[in-house]
């Protein structure tokens, strides 16, 4: 069953969470636990376990990089459900586990001013917040912010 297989682009940010009780404000709160084996210059293999609200669900992804930097990151992408048996075979292979959680937002009424000072409105956009869990177990104080720009690209 394929569920994606198109062209993701995303704006990702680095930040330190200056208050946690933001994140109480999400549409959405996904656990998800990520196994991944990386090529460098060639992309990213993934398989993730992701709970939520409607349950639990598998999937794999392949992410092929872009061959040029840029801060938009820009990569042909295919995910596909899968098996907890797929999912835990793969736990043997992989180079790394990430644990996370991950805060979904939905921007509804996004502005953006003209340097003529004319503001043009925004579709909505989608903010995923992901706050992984440290090797110790705590909860990190720093975040990867995906922005999904697909959404303003289509508009």
């Amino acid at each position: 069953i394929t569920l994606m297989s198109n062209k993701e682009m995303e704006l990702v940010i680095i930040a330190k969470i200056g208050d946690f009780e933001g994140l109480k404000e999400a549409e959405q709160v996904i656990e998800q636990s990520q196994l991944e084996t990386f090529q460098e210059g060639k992309g990213r293999f993934r398989v993730r376990k992701s709970v939520d609200e409607e349950g639990t669900r598998y999937e794999v992804c392949v992410k092929s990089i872009q061959k040029t930097p840029s801060l938009i990151k820009t990569v042909d992408e295919c995910e596909e459900l899968i098996s907890e048996a797929f999912f835990e075979a793969y736990r043997k292979m992989a180079d790394t586990l990430r644990v996370k959680k991950r805060f979904v937002f939905k921007g509804e009424k996004s502005l953006f001013t003209k340097s003529d000072g004319s503001e043009v409105p925004l579709p909505a956009i989608t903010y995923e917040v992901d706050v992984f869990e440290r090797h110790d177990g705590q909860q990190s104080e720093w975040c990867k912010i995906d922005i999904e720009l697909n959404q303003i690209k289509e508009a």
